[in-house]
């Protein structure tokens, strides 16, 4: 127990520091650990992480582990469950980089008050100077938190950007930006902080590992410096007067929850439903004049705007206008940066100039004038709340306060959430007709290029591209600058015509890492770490321009290009050469020659191939590339040994994918003989370089011929070009409207679209009862076919016409069932579920954003649609009270369901297809279901003719059913994406500082990512909605049906359960009963039974479930192979956490896959490697664009 006393010792040196400090209102508990287990307890951690928290010690104390500050080391406890009471293993001490310990210590800091002092001073010294200047934050001597609220006053007064020192990311401390950092405590909290994305999050990241920032004061901005704009008034006022309609408080009002242009339209009368979309349009703190235009067509209003601009070195009113001058005008003020309502206010010009010496006089307010020693008063010299604005900002060394920190920071907390009932909305601005994509790209000439990186070092870095042309014409150019190179041979493409480029790759967003900075006019379009298109332009010889465009194949087709080859069918020319025919000459006649050719010839037609005169065709498949070989040093040496390349393919063959040993020896040979083949084999030295080329070489064939083909097939199905498509979701959608699937329907903004929304629930993820539990026995995966295929083949259609607001007198379910086609309501629950399930019907999102399937329903808002509240009522009898919502009556557009089934149908007679040498066999439905099919099959096996079975055009029937419902639901984007250059970077920054979230400085500007201060997103979310709730009431009706027979259901994961296997055949028979359906098969609406073990043909099953939560779980499968043996493995789930990194765990520590679940089950922490100790490989996009390696990812998981 010696290092349990160390740490007691420890600790009592600390809380004897703590009594000399004067600190003893928390003292140490007296039990600080559990005698059996040796780890602290609860009291201690809680205790100790409030003296980390008030920076009155920097040790920190883990349930298996402490810190410590000084060593930044973890010392870690483990303990041998073998002797409980007293042994213990301690092993070797890791340096970790991010934990909750390293938050703490980085960002909770004790603020040093001198330090603190000194920055105030230093941060004052910035607003005198005309030059940009620096000053450096460390976070070592001051709180985060203390950081913020000390900076704040100051980003009133001064643009200041911030940047971690040595990254290349800054952030603009502009007021909304530190309210964030201020208000997300969570940010702090490791669960948390690990699973946010975004500017803010990435920045702190950097901070915990880099505790110090660069700050950089600019000017003090003047009114014509920036974007023209309103947000808040920044002080308080110290009169009596009301000044609250103007969203102007005293100290004591204190009253933030909007932007102070929504107060204004509402003191000016504007409706509940015109507020609303305010709200949903308006999508910042601060709004830009320039939008004004947009919100009055929106709210179908007309402002006058009156404002003052400069002249010279005075100001001068001006007046605005903005919308249709026909419509009802609302006259605002903006002075200083706030809106106001400009009405007349009960005060006189001279009152207010004289507020000190008058205030004590009875209706002092009412004084205009002093005759004769007298002060006169009138009711008709009252002014307008402009002036009274104007002299309060004149005048405020006496009128006005600056705000306190909380109350500026609390000013950008603005509620864009909407706190009201009313649905009102403007039909003509809010319904829209579905219209196909209007983009045309088909004029655009095609270029797929490809690059090879050398990834050993910080970033990556090219030493090699390849490119082809959609005419065939092939380059390559090698060294650090080939992408400046590629670029070069771009603009000769421009000078000879092709002035309109599509440049083509697969994960493009790597790819365009390494062009990016040759290239003028950028703008990209990103989505997380996904290039989804985006423009940019190239000047060549005086002035003349390339039009350039984006698009990633992976988007469109979402698998690796690996696959293309099998699921395009490719095939590459090999010569007779590859396969033994030596050169004519060495042969003593021509005849000979041919002899020996026509054995070849017979050999490979009897394999299969397609044979000509200069060779035969061979499925192309992904070449071998070790890509630990291509170090820098090596790819500057250029000519490797060969057993040095030997050496590196098995490291990635054996040691990185786990292959046999055989398998591995077959890949070396194959390996040397692509050197050979491709002349790079010389003197026992392998040109790598070379053979790297033919490897990229052959990736952009194989993206070419793969995406050639992709166009035709689905042009073929749907008459629509890829070319002008980013993503296969946005081509299906299109392929519905062509359908004439939505004749008759609106897609929606505004306020329907945000109610409809909220009625989104994605798959149905639970383990029974939310528990996590192990069961033994025959259990079996049982799958629903295709399900949201099959929700919009049964559901009656999507919706026709507009969505009619539901009447307080018809707000109960009578009247809605017989009187709607479709509704999406708001309800509260009144009771529990009467019927407790299992596996529940309805959900709710917890405190922590996470959903949760429950029974407890009582006073909890839920958002349904139609068939979501009839199943609540059927399946779990909740009793609801209606409070609003929207309703259709216009009848349905049933064209979906004709659509998908065409699609399903269409592949299920692809799937069956057989070809063999000479022949197709093609299959209508009705010889399918009668197996005429396999029948063939039977027949072609017992003639020993070699088939194939299944055209690959069949995943392209399956990504289009798949992907046509998910455009329907797409949420706003809150942000834009812009490069700016350099030489405009300042004007810019000054113009758009509020706007800015943060930006990154790249080679050769910034890449800024800006606000949307106007949002007016359009869906069709009311479609999305019904069919995400049909295929629950698919899945309900399995799962209630087998809960209502004591089948026993242990898990669901959207369109799969887990039941016992012996109940299904039970289940399928009472469901036959009930719904008149057969239940097992493989059409839609039908379910089977889906484990895959490999090696295994038939009777699959699991013998265990392991179940931990929501997508963690395990079952221990068996099954037996077509000669009857038995074939044991594991069907492994854990979220975020790949198989391979499971495995990997399990040969460090010497357990096996089940021993790991099940130390898991108990509650035991687990820390796993997700690189799997270079066995896997993850990339990291870097705000600056460019692209690193990641060395160290670790997880640990408990539950």
């Amino acid at each position: 127990m010696s290092n349990i006393n160390g740490l007691k010792r420890q600790l009592q040196r600390q809380q004897n520091t703590l009594k000399l400090l004067g600190t003893t209102q928390r003292t140490l508990p007296k039990k600080i650990y559990n005698k059996k287990t040796g780890k602290p307890t609860k009291k201690f951690l809680k205790w100790n992480k409030d003296m980390i928290k008030k920076g009155f010690t920097t040790f920190y104390a883990g349930e298996d582990q402490f810190y410590d500050i000084k060593s930044k080391t973890f010392k870690k406890l483990k303990f041998d469950k073998r002797f409980k009471n007293e042994k213990k293993l301690i092993k070797k001490q890791k340096k970790i980089k991010f934990t909750n310990s390293t938050v703490n210590s980085a960002l909770h800091a004790t603020t040093n008050q001198s330090y603190s002092s000194a920055l105030k001073n230093k941060f004052t010294q910035q607003l005198g100077f005309n030059s940009p200047k620096y000053v450096e934050v460390d976070f070592t001597k001051i709180n985060f938190q203390d950081f913020i609220k000390l900076i704040s006053p100051f980003a009133t007064k001064s643009q200041i950007l911030a940047s971690v020192v040595g990254k290349p990311q800054v952030i603009t401390l502009s007021l909304s930006n530190l309210n964030r950092f201020n208000k997300e405590n969570s940010l702090f909290s490791i669960e948390n902080f690990t699973k946010r994305e975004g500017s803010d999050t990435q920045f702190l990241f950097q901070l915990v590992n880099q505790p110090k920032i660069r700050l950089e004061f600019s000017n003090t901005s003047t009114l014509d410096d920036e974007k023209p704009n309103g947000g808040f008034f920044k002080y308080y006022h110290n009169t009596d007067l009301d000044l609250t309609p103007y969203d102007i408080y005293t100290e004591k009002q204190k009253h933030y929850n909007h932007n102070c242009l929504y107060i204004a339209l509402e003191n000016a009368g504007c409706s509940v439903g015109q507020l609303n979309d305010f709200l949903i349009f308006v999508k910042n703190g601060f709004v830009p004049t320039c939008n004004l235009n947009k919100i009055c067509d929106k709210l179908q209003i007309h402002i006058k705007l009156n404002k003052k601009y400069k002249v010279n070195n005075s100001y001068r009113n001006k007046i605005l206008h903005f919308g249709n001058k026909n419509l009802p005008t609302i006259e605002i003020g903006l002075l200083d940066k706030h809106y106001f309502l400009i009405e007349e206010v009960k005060v006189t010009s001279f009152a207010l100039r004289n507020y000190d010496k008058i205030k004590h006089i009875n209706e002092w307010f009412k004084i205009w004038t002093i005759k004769k020693g007298k002060f006169e008063k009138s009711n008709k010299k009252y002014i307008n709340s402009f002036t009274v604005i104007k002299l309060l900002l004149e005048h405020k060394e006496t009128l006005l306060k600056d705000l306190s920190i909380e109350d500026l920071l609390s000013t950008q907390y603005h509620n864009h959430k909407i706190d009201n009932d009313d649905l009102e909305y403007n039909s003509n601005l809010c319904c829209a007709d579905n219209e196909l994509c209007k983009t045309d790209n088909t004029e655009f000439f095609k270029v797929f290029y490809d690059f090879e990186t050398d990834t050993t070092g910080d970033i990556h870095k090219p030493y090699l591209m390849c490119a082809l042309t959609q005419k065939n014409e092939a380059v390559s150019f090698i060294g650090e600058y080939c992408g400046q190179i590629f670029i070069d041979y771009l603009k000769e493409l421009g000078r000879r015509g092709e002035t309109k480029l599509l440049l083509i790759a697969h994960n493009a967003r790597y790819d365009y890492t390494f062009i990016m900075d040759y290239l003028y006019c950028l703008n990209p379009l990103l989505k997380g770490n996904h290039l989804m298109g985006g423009s940019a332009r190239l000047f060549f010889d005086d002035n003349q321009k390339i039009e350039i465009k984006f698009q990633d194949t992976l988007n469109l087709i979402p698998t690796r290009l690996a696959a293309f080859s099998k699921m395009f069918n490719i095939k590459e020319k090999k010569s007779w050469n590859s396969v033994g025919l030596k050169d004519k000459k060495t042969y003593s006649s021509r005849e000979e020659w041919v002899k020996e050719r026509s054995k070849l010839w017979k050999m490979k037609e009897k394999e299969g191939y397609e044979c000509h005169a200069g060779g035969f065709l061979t499925p192309i498949k992904k070449e071998i590339l070790p890509y630990s070989l291509y170090t820098t040093d090596n790819i500057n040496e250029r000519y490797i040994d060969k057993e040095v390349c030997i050496e590196q393919v098995k490291y990635q063959y054996g040691f990185q994918k786990g292959f046999t040993e055989d398998k591995v020896n077959e890949i070396i040979q194959e390996y040397l003989a692509n050197a050979n083949e491709w002349l790079c084999m010389k003197d026992n030295k392998i040109d790598i370089i070379e053979y790297s080329k033919k490897y990229c070489d052959m990736d952009c064939m194989v993206l070419k011929k793969g995406y050639d083909t992709f166009k035709k097939w689905i042009h073929e199905i749907t008459e629509l070009n890829i070319s002008n498509y980013c993503s296969i979701a946005s081509l299906s959608l299109d392929y519905l409207i062509n359908e004439d699937c939505f004749e008759g329907c609106y897609k929606l903004c505004g306020r329907p679209r945000d109610f409809i929304q909220q009625m989104v629930v994605g798959g149905r993820v639970q383990t029974a009862n939310n528990k996590k539990f192990k069961v033994e026995g025959k259990i079996n995966d049982y799958d629903a076919v295709s399900l949201y295929p099959s929700a919009m083949a049964r559901m009656k259609g999507f919706l026709k016409g507009k969505p009619k607001i539901i009447k307080p007198e018809h707000l109960h379910i009578d009247w809605l069932q017989k009187n709607t086609d479709g509704f999406f309501i708001k309800c509260l629950a009144l009771t529990d579920c009467k019927i407790k399930r299992d596996i529940c019907v309805l959900s709710y999102i917890d405190d922590n954003g996470v959903r949760q399937w429950t029974n407890e329903t009582a006073g909890k808002i839920f958002y349904l649609d139609k068939v979501g509240y009839e199943d609540a009522i059927k399946f779990q009898q909740v009793d609801f009270k209606i409070i609003c919502g929207y309703y259709y009556n216009e009848g349905h557009n049933d064209m979906i369901n004709e659509c998908i089934k065409h699609l399903f149908n269409a592949r299920l007679k692809a799937k069956a297809e057989i070809k063999t040498k000479n022949k197709v066999f093609k299959f209508s439905l009705k010889q399918i279901k009668n197996k005429e099919n396999k029948k063939i099959q039977e027949q072609l096996k017992k003639d020993k003719i070699d088939f194939k079975i299944g055209n690959p055009i069949q995943q392209i029937y399956k990504q289009l059913m798949n992907s046509c419902y998910g455009k329907c639901l797409l949420k706003p984007i809150d942000s834009d994406l812009a490069v700016v250059p350099t030489k405009k970077w300042e004007k810019y920054l000054g113009y758009n500082y509020n706007f800015i979230k943060s930006a990154v400085k790249l080679k050769n500007g910034y890449m800024v990512k800006k606000i949307k201060t106007i949002n007016e997103h359009f869906n069709n979310c009311y479609a999305g909605v019904e069919i995400l709730s049909m295929s629950k009431r698919l899945m309900n009706e399995v799962i209630c049906l087998g809960q209502d027979h004591d089948c026993k259901i242990y898990y669901t994961d959207t369109d799969s359960i887990h039941i016992n296997d012996d109940d299904i055949k039970k289940l399928e028979a009472i469901y036959l009963e009930k719904y008149g359906k057969v239940l097992a098969g493989k059409n839609m609406g039908q379910f089977h039974s889906d484990f895959e073990l490999e090696g295994a043909t038939k009777n699959i099953y699991s013998t265990k479930l392991i179940a931990l939560g929501k997508k963690c779980y395990l079952d221990c499968l068996v099954g037996e192979d077509n000669e009857g043996n038995i074939i044991n493995g594991y069907h492994i789930r854990m979220k975020s956490i790949s198989s391979v990194a499971i495995h990997d765990y399990g040969l460090i520590n010497n357990e096996s896959i089940n021993e790991i679940y099940e130390d898991l089950l108990e509650g035991q922490k687990k820390k796993f490697d997700l690189l799997a100790r270079g066995r896997a490989i993850k990339f990291k996009y870097n705000p600056d664009m460019s692209v690193s390696s990641v060395n160290t990812f670790l997880r640990t998981i408990c539950f």
